[in-house]
């Protein structure tokens, strides 16, 4: 008895030592990946099932990609009649998801940074102006480049907002928005007091 169990358990010795641990690590992140492309597949399917569905309840109609241009415009209109009339009159039964109010906060925010654009290219234009007429030195085409950078990373973050479908990230963006805005508006009464 006491060789079978002597012999036993140098088996299982050498069936474990002959594991390549390499194989398995491998195989190990193969199967987490592969879980991970799975989760993010039906992730993937269940937004776009809920895109569909808030399609299909308020009316609006898909672009096919072969359409004549009058055709392209003629739904462009009709959806927008469409979302009009599904934000005027919203009924309980939309508010299954979240999709109008992070829609409204995204579209807030890509505003806020579209106005930030537009007023970097109107200091960057007065500043040329400035220039020209020989109202301020030169050097200060050097705030030129700065405010062209800032009217360019405004624009880059508006069409990132305009794109992002995560609800965590536009809320994030949203509300350090407002806070930002909050306290600005917080520092320039405390200015205006002092004057």
């Amino acid at each position: 008895m006491r060789k079978k169990k002597k012999s036993q358990s140098q088996e299982t010795t050498i069936k474990v030592s002959e594991i390549d641990y390499d194989k398995l690590a491998k195989s190990i992140t193969k199967a987490i990946l592969e879980s991970k492309n799975e989760e993010d597949k039906q992730n993937e399917q269940k937004e776009e099932e809920l895109s569909q569905n808030w399609r299909r309840t308020i009316g609006l109609k898909e672009h096919t990609e072969n359409e004549k241009l009058f055709k392209h415009i003629g739904i462009s209109i009709s959806n927008f009649f469409h979302s009009l009339k599904a934000f005027v009159f919203y009924k309980k039964s939309y508010a299954k998801d979240t999709r109008m109010a992070f829609a409204f906060m995204a579209l807030i925010s890509s505003a806020i940074f579209d106005i930030l654009e537009w007023l970097f290219i109107s200091i960057s234009a007065a500043v040329v102006y400035l220039v020209v007429i020989k109202t301020v030195s030169v050097w200060f085409l050097s705030i030129l480049i700065l405010t062209l950078f800032f009217a360019k990373l405004m624009r880059i973050i508006r069409m990132e907002i305009d794109q992002m479908e995560s609800n965590e990230m536009i809320n994030m963006i949203f509300s350090s928005l407002m806070a930002f805005i909050a306290a600005l508006f917080t520092v320039l009464s405390f200015v205006k007091e002092k004057l």
